[in-house]
């Protein structure tokens, strides 16, 4: 498909392509037709079609597959199981803290 048909096929739909959005459908006409059905699900339609605005519409979708899916059986947790938590935590912390502390005094 030349360029001329490319800006014809556009013309008819109401739009208007710029230079750098030609180029781009006349190197790859197959994604003429995606644009054009992804543009008339959007609410906003410009008058020209800039080259930024056909990368915005024909972004690829990521193709994302499940490989494992793990299930796991939902724990009670008590409030005695939360002190518990922060108590470990606040000990662990304490402990490097005071390991730091140890460290730097040794060289003075």
């Amino acid at each position: 498909m030349d360029q001329q048909e490319i800006v014809k096929l556009f013309l008819n739909k109401g739009f208007q392509l710029d230079s750098s959005s030609l180029d781009f459908f006349s190197q790859d006409p197959n994604k003429i037709n995606s644009f054009l059905e992804e543009i008339d699900k959007t609410s906003e339609k410009p008058s020209t079609i800039t080259f930024n605005f056909v990368k915005s519409i024909l972004k690829e979708k990521p193709q994302i597959q499940v490989l494992k899916t793990f299930s796991q059986e939902q724990k009670i947790f008590t409030t005695e199981k939360a002190i518990q938590f922060f108590i470990d935590r606040y000990e662990k912390i304490k402990k490097i803290l005071q390991g730091n502390l140890y460290d730097s005094c040794r060289f003075l």
